[in-house]
């Protein structure tokens, strides 16, 4: 805010966060519009793999289909979660480190658990314990629900950036 000597926004962030965080978003212009549209793509995508493929494979969907499928999953899901997300997971972190959390760090914190979780249950599969093995032997992955999140948070951030724009904000 303009003559706070830079001490924050008023919203328990620093100044200097939010404006990193409003240039990446680039708010009311191609920005917000880019990374929604990229990341629907990317979950519509990642949605068809979780959903739609172990239906069509039927017995066949083997537990080394379900691995390939898990991690053409993670390969789809890190760009909508790291570079999607990033300006909410910035604001998140921000907003958690100055203990005022907001709606940013539902979101960050919602998306980053489910995304972490999904890599450990990818990468290190046999750590886990056998409550959280599925059907076939692997552990459940959550990259739908972090792609989702962050879509659905990216459409509202876009859906505000029109409004104000009509209103002449």
């Amino acid at each position: 805010m303009p003559g706070d000597g830079g001490a924050g926004t008023g919203k328990g962030r620093p100044a200097e966060v939010e404006a990193k965080a409003d240039a990446m978003t680039d708010r009311g212009t191609v920005g917000v519009c880019v990374r929604f549209w990229v990341s629907l793509v990317l979950t519509v995508l990642v949605i068809a793999l979780a959903v739609v493929v172990p239906q069509l494979g039927g017995h066949v969907y083997s537990p080394a289909t379900q691995l390939w499928g898990a991690a053409a999953q993670l390969v789809l899901a890190t760009p909508v979660v790291l570079w999607g997300g990033w300006p909410h997971l910035l604001r998140g972190w921000a907003a958690a480190k100055n203990g005022s959390p907001d709606r940013y760090t539902l979101i960050g914190f919602a998306a980053g658990i489910a995304y972490a979780y999904s890599i450990a249950a990818v990468l290190w599969a046999e750590v886990l314990p056998e409550a959280f093995r599925g059907a076939h032997g692997r552990p459940t992955v959550y990259f739908t629900a972090a792609t989702m999140i962050v879509t659905f948070a990216l459409l509202g951030e876009l859906l505000g950036s029109w409004r104000s724009r009509r209103a002449g904000a």
